[in-house]
C-alpha cells in the first residue's frame, strides 16, 4: 500500500517558531549597539552594559512568563539560555575580528567575568548553574585578548616609568632641596607615583580574573627590573655632572641621600605588592621573582 502524504505537509511549525525565536534573539543583540569607536571611545562599554540589561530583562520573562506557555519538553528557558549565549558569542566574535584597542579589550575581558556573574547568568532569579555554561568566548580567544591586552600593557607601563623618571630627574637640579617627610628622612615622590600605577593596573586586572592578575603581577615585575636599569644609569650620570663641577647641581647631596631613601621605598613597597596580591600572610618568605627584584634594589642602595 502507497502511503498517502498531504500536498504541504509537514509543515514544521516547531521548527519555524525556533527559527524565528533565534532570529529575535540575535536582532535583540546586535540592534542595541547604537554607536561605535568613531562616535565615543565608551560604545563598547555602553553597548556590553545595553546587552547586559537586555539578556538579563528577556531570560526573566521566558522563565517566569513564556516557559508555562511551552511544553514542558521544549524547554524553552534553557533554549533560550543557549541561543543568547550562541548568538552573544559569533556577535563578540566579530568585533574582536575588527580588532579592539587596548581599552576596548579591557572592557570586554572585564564583561567576561560579569557574564557569569550576579549581575546577569548567576542572577538569583535565574536559578542558573553557571558551571554547566559552555565558554562565551573559546579558551583560545580569550587567551589571544589577555596577550594582546599584556604586550601594550607592558609598553604602556614602560613609557609611564620612564616619563616619570624623567620628571624626577629634573627635579634632581632644582634650586631648593628635596622634601622631608614626618621624621625628616629626604625623599622624592618617584617610588610612590610608580607603584600607584602599578597598583591601578592591578587593581584593573583583579576585575578580570586571578590568572591575569598573576600574570600582570609578574610583567610588572619584569618592568621594575628593567626599570632598574635605567634608573642606575641615570643616578650614574648625575654624579659624573657633579665630578665635573662639584658646585653643581646645587643640592647633589640632598637629592643623591633622596634617592638612596628611595631605594628602602621601593623595596617596601614590592613587598606589600607581593602580599597583597599573592595573598602571602605577614612573615612568610618572599617568592624568588620578588626577592630577586628586592634584592636588585638592594644591590643599587650599595653602589653609592
Amino acid at each position: 500500500m502507497v502511503k498517502f502524504h498531504a500536498p504541504g505537509r509537514p509543515k514544521r511549525w516547531k521548527e519555524k517558531m525556533f527559527h524565528e525565536l533565534e532570529k529575535c534573539v540575535t536582532y535583540r543583540i546586535e540592534g542595541n549597539q547604537l554607536e561605535d569607536r568613531s562616535q565615543d571611545r565608551m560604545w563598547l562599554v555602553r553597548h556590553l552594559e545595553l546587552t547586559r540589561q537586555i539578556i538579563l530583562e528577556d531570560l526573566r520573562v521566558v522563565k517566569h512568563l513564556c516557559s508555562p506557555c511551552f511544553p514542558p519538553s521544549y524547554k524553552i528557558f534553557e533554549y533560550f539560555v543557549k541561543t543568547y549565549k550562541d548568538s552573544l558569542s559569533i556577535h563578540l566574535q566579530n568585533m574582536i575580528c575588527d580588532e579592539l584597542e587596548h581599552n576596548e579589550i579591557i572592557s570586554l575581558l572585564t564583561w567576561l567575568t560579569e557574564y557569569i556573574g550576579p549581575n546577569l547568568m548567576a542572577h538569583h532569579e535565574l536559578n542558573i548553574d553557571v558551571k554547566l555554561l559552555e565558554p562565551l568566548l573559546p579558551p583560545r580567544e580569550v587567551e589571544t585578548l589577555q596577550q594582546q591586552y599584556l604586550k601594550t600593557l607592558h609598553a604602556n607601563i614602560q613609557k609611564w616609568i620612564n616619563n616619570t623618571l624623567d620628571t624626577d630627574i629634573k627635579e634632581w637640579y632644582r634650586e631648593v632641596p628635596p622634601e622631608a617627610d614626618k621624621e625628616s628622612y629626604l625623599h622624592t615622590s618617584l617610588p610612590v607615583i610608580v607603584f600607584q600605577m602599578i597598583e591601578q593596573n592591578m587593581q584593573v586586572a583583579a576585575q578580570i580574573s586571578k590568572d591575569l592578575t598573576t600574570k600582570v603581577l609578574l610583567l610588572c615585575v619584569e618592568v621594575l627590573q628593567e626599570f632598574i636599569e635605567f634608573y642606575r644609569s641615570s643616578i650614574r650620570t648625575y654624579k659624573d655632572k657633579h665630578m665635573q663641577d662639584r658646585s653643581q647641581p646645587r643640592h647633589y647631596f640632598q637629592y643623591m641621600v633622596a634617592v638612596i631613601n628611595g631605594f628602602q621605598q621601593f623595596e617596601d613597597f614590592t613587598r606589600q605588592l607581593e602580599r597583597r596580591h599573592l595573598n602571602q600572610p605577614p612573615g612568610e618568605g618572599s617568592t624568588t621573582v620578588f626577592q630577586s627584584l628586592m634584592d636588585a634594589f638592594d644591590c643599587l642602595a650599595g653602589e653609592w
